[in-house]
C-alpha cells in the first residue's frame, strides 16, 4: 500500500442569494458542518 501524505486543503462556502437572509438561511451551515465533519473522517 502507499503511503500518502495529507496536504492542507483551503475551502471557502460562500452562498449567494436575493430572497433569503442570514437568519433564515441554513444551507450555508449545512456545507460547512459536511465538509467539516468529512474533514474529520479524513484524518481518522
Amino acid at each position: 500500500m502507499n503511503e500518502q501524505t495529507l496536504q492542507p486543503l483551503g475551502i471557502a462556502v460562500l452562498t449567494i442569494y436575493d430572497t433569503r437572509i442570514p437568519a433564515t438561511d441554513r444551507s450555508g451551515d449545512l456545507l460547512v458542518e459536511r465538509l467539516l465533519q468529512a474533514a474529520r473522517e479524513a484524518h481518522a
